[in-house]
Parts: C-alpha cells; sequence; structure tokens
C-alpha cells in the first residue's frame, strides 16, 4: 500500500520568513525593462516580493511574436540555504513556475505570491529531489534554478 500524499501547507506567518532575491527583466525598482541583467534585491519576503510585482507586466515587445527584440520577460529567484525557485511573469500578475515543487500548481497570480512561495518551499524541503542528496554521485547538479531566462536556452 502507497503512502498518502499530502498537499504542502505553509505555517501561520511563514510569509514573513526572508529569502534572498533577484531578479531578471527589471530595473532596480521592480520596473520591467526587459533586460537579462541579473538585479539583487537582498533579503524581502514573499508579501515583499508581491507588494513590488502587483500590477506589473512584460514589456510589449514580448509578447509580439514579429518583434526583432530580445526581451527577458521578469523573472524572480527565491533562494535560501541550498534551495531556489524560479517563476516567471506570464501577463500581467499572472506567474509561473516552470518546475513546480512536489504538490504546488506551476500557476498563480500575485495575490496568492506570498502563500504560493512558502507552500513551495515546505514542499521542497519535504520532497528534496534524489540529486541534491548528500550521496548523489559526482558531477550532478541538483534541482533549482539554472539561473537561464526562459526561452534563451
Amino acid at each position: 500500500m502507497s503512502p498518502v500524499y499530502t498537499p504542502p501547507t505553509a505555517v501561520p506567518d511563514a510569509s514573513q520568513r526572508p529569502y534572498n532575491v533577484d531578479a531578471q527583466g527589471v530595473d532596480d525598482s521592480f520596473r520591467p525593462n526587459g533586460s537579462y541583467d541579473q538585479v539583487w534585491f537582498g533579503m524581502m519576503t514573499g508579501t515583499q516580493v508581491a507588494a513590488r510585482a502587483r500590477g506589473i507586466d512584460n514589456l510589449p515587445g514580448y509578447y509580439d511574436e514579429s518583434s526583432q527584440e530580445d526581451l527577458c520577460p521578469v523573472t524572480v529567484f527565491f533562494r535560501r540555504g541550498e534551495h531556489d525557485l524560479e517563476i516567471s511573469l506570464e501577463g500581467q500578475d499572472q506567474w509561473r513556475c516552470a518546475e513546480p515543487p512536489l504538490g504546488v500548481p506551476d500557476r498563480f497570480d500575485t495575490t496568492e505570491m506570498a502563500d504560493w512561495v512558502e507552500r513551495a518551499w515546505v514542499s521542497l524541503e519535504q520532497h528534496r529531489p534524489q540529486s541534491e542528496t548528500p550521496d548523489a554521485p559526482e558531477g550532478t547538479s541538483g534541482g533549482g534554478s539554472s539561473k537561464t531566462p526562459p526561452g534563451s536556452g
């Protein structure tokens, strides 16, 4: 008989725990600029990131298939310890995680961001990928972000 799976839940006030946050596709004021340059925001909670991201959208040229511009979508990286999460903006206040942790939806909106990050983090801590275990074969890198912007590799 297989074990019963329980979806990850965040503890109360977990959205106040800080992460190291950096992003691409935005300037240091968190305004979309399409740049692949990494912008470091330092320690922020999921609630603080959601407040900064509320209402933003990718540059119009990002959605224009006929555009010759190579624009980076707004992509946010959350890091703590050995884990990291990468989310990308798909439209105004619409986010996607290309590799969501087990039991966490791949799409959510800005109002759900703080809770989504905490549930994703609980899942990462509970279900660490095999390649992140201490006995992983040499040369394996483990899960998480490669820091390659979506669509550029």
